[in-house]
């Protein structure tokens, strides 16, 4: 495997009210929030009757522990929510959160180390890379030709059929078993996976994009997995 580029979505779940949103939406908070993270874009995002309903900050950057600079897409606030899409590693979106946590708590003097713990977090990983496996092993034969002679009844005129096999997509939905969050009333959102050929690449390069539920450690050890079968 050969590693081309790793995209993370981190979805931080906390506790009602703990989280100090009004103050953190005034000019000075969200000044220092965009000082430390660097970001080049900050806005309010409102309701239909004007009230603010999350913060959000665009273009920023995170230093990881080595000093490598990772770019942030974006870090949305919501009274009970941090989302975070940034470059990198599940590990490097934890330690991000785990930054913006101490800057809130230095904001907000607040010294317990309970403060901001997440309810539940959630990981999207998204990982581009050159496999050793073979496009047309995406499908077992019995669906390439089911596929084949669909594609090859199609009617038009003048034309010849082609179809492209670029991977497969599904959603999972994931229900909850823990009592506190059944107690809470607390859904987790459908989650998207997809493995296909990696946009601009052609398909004999091998190489694929592969989105997931996962931490990095465990997405990347599965496809480890996938070139070994």
């Amino acid at each position: 495997m050969k590693l081309i580029d790793q995209k993370i979505s981190c979805n931080v779940l906390l506790n009602l009210d703990e989280l100090p949103f009004l103050e953190l939406a005034s000019q000075r908070f969200m000044a220092e929030i965009v000082d430390n993270f660097k970001f080049s874009l900050q806005t309010h995002i409102q309701d239909s009757t004007s009230k603010i309903v999350a913060l959000q900050f665009i273009g920023g950057l995170f230093i990881d522990e080595s000093g490598k600079q990772l770019g942030i897409e974006r870090l949305n606030i919501e009274p009970r929510k941090v989302s975070i899409i940034m470059t990198g590693t599940s590990e490097n979106a934890k330690n991000m959160f785990n930054n913006l946590q101490e800057l809130i708590k230095k904001l907000s003097n607040v010294s317990t180390s309970k403060f901001l713990n997440p309810i539940i977090s959630s990981f999207e990983t998204q990982i581009v890379s050159k496999l050793n496996f073979d496009s047309s092993d995406i499908f077992n034969p019995r669906i390439t030709s089911f596929i084949n002679s669909i594609v090859q009844s199609s009617p038009i005129a003048n034309a010849n059929a082609k179809l492209t096999l670029f991977g497969i997509s599904g959603s999972i939905d994931f229900i909850p078993t823990d009592d506190k969050l059944i107690q809470k009333r607390i859904t987790l959102s459908r989650k998207e996976f997809v493995f296909s050929i990696a946009p601009g690449y052609p398909i004999s390069d091998n190489t694929y994009l592969s989105r997931a539920p996962l931490e990095t450690k465990d997405h990347l050890s599965i496809l480890r997995k996938l070139e070994q079968m």
